[in-house]
């Protein structure tokens, strides 16, 4: 208390004295103006020193407390000004979630590529700093990270937070996703991170961080090994950078996401020749079905509220592909619906076929 009472009372002699530099400044300026007014044109040079004088003394209070202002309200919206960290910045100043996530992979990239481990570690909540094992997962993950993820443009982004308030324990997580390309190879993002948690602080940071290329999404998303569901934990590192050849996986991209991608014999129907083969079929193993479109390119989602997904390979348009996306019923493996995709996005302009209740 008595070090923040001194702190005060510096604050206020400060504050007085610019408080006085301004006053004579703008006596003297006032006092100049009038004596320039009088003097008329005999040259008197009074007059435009104490102008001079006056506008340097008005000048150094007021550059002083908007340079003030300034470091106030950056400190306010979290704007990183000076050596200090994320967490620490998060800890002492406001954010919301969207502009936490922004601040944490900025930080993360611009770090990453700059091979900047030190800067990159302080990135995570201490908690997970505090870890033995934390400084291998560093070390094995810029050992595979590919440089230039920063100057790529980030799709995705969409945050999603909890958290609670309840009387000054306040506690706030965000998790969001990123996509993006880089010398024709697609890379997928995680980020996890804590941006106010004021009970344990050294909870405040990121708390995961993954990069993936197409082919390593595809595997994490085929054998769901990210997530222990029986032991409610995570299997693989908090940050780590996993990156498979081609040659050991294939995959595609479809509607933004990574699918393991099995080649078959199949013709390759049209957008059109699907649309009327489903008008025709209401299960998938029907004889006409699978003469006509063969077997999936790609299955998934057993664990839909709706039932599985399917994925066959169209005729390209324009030198793009273009894939059927086929819902199916668990219980009863009727075809509920189906839409046109690109590697992009889902085409729901153009259904494949009109929604069908499971039962039907």
């Amino acid at each position: 208390m008595a070090l923040v009472s001194m702190f005060i009372v510096i604050a206020v002699i400060i504050a007085l004295i610019l408080g006085l530099i301004f006053i004579a400044g703008t006596v003297l300026l006032i006092i100049g103006l009038v004596k320039r007014k009088k003097s008329g044109s005999t040259g008197d040079k009074k007059p435009k020193a104490l102008i001079v004088s006056g506008s340097v003394m008005l000048a150094i209070p007021t550059v002083i407390t908007l340079v003030f202002i300034v470091l106030v309200l950056s400190r306010m919206i979290g704007f990183p000004f000076g050596n200090n960290t994320l967490p620490e910045r998060w800890q002492h100043s406001w954010v919301h979630d969207k502009q936490a996530a922004n601040q944490a992979i900025t930080e993360l990239l611009s770090s990453s590529d700059d091979s900047d481990k030190e800067r990159f570690k302080s990135c995570f909540a201490k908690e997970l700093r505090d870890d033995p094992d934390f400084e291998k997962y560093i070390e094995d993950y810029f050992s595979s990270y590919p440089i230039g993820l920063s100057e790529c443009e980030l799709g995705g982004g969409e945050v999603q937070s909890e958290g609670s308030y309840d009387y000054g324990h306040n506690t706030m997580n965000g998790y969001t996703h990123y996509e993006c390309k880089m010398n024709d190879e697609y890379y997928f993002i995680t980020l996890n991170f804590c941006f106010e948690n004021t009970d344990e602080p050294d909870k405040v940071g990121v708390t995961y961080f993954s990069v993936r290329n197409l082919e390593a999404e595809a595997a994490a998303k085929e054998r769901d090994y990210d997530y222990d569901y029986e032991n409610d934990h995570y299997n693989t590192p908090y940050v780590f950078c996993s990156l498979i050849s081609s040659s050991e996986i294939n995959a595609r991209l479809i509607n933004g996401d990574a699918y393991i991608w099995t080649e078959t014999e199949n013709k390759k129907l049209s957008a059109d020749e699907m649309k009327n083969l489903l008008d025709r079929v209401v299960n998938l193993n029907d004889d006409l079905f699978i003469k006509s479109a063969g077997k999936p390119n790609t299955e998934f989602n057993p664990f839909s509220s709706t039932g599985w997904d399917y994925y066959y390979e169209l005729q390209p348009e324009n030198g793009e592909p273009r894939y059927a996306h086929i819902v199916t019923s668990t219980q009863y493996g009727r075809i509920i619906e189906a839409h046109l995709c690109t590697p992009y996005e889902t085409d729901y302009n153009y259904s494949l076929c009109p929604y069908r209740k499971p039962t039907d």
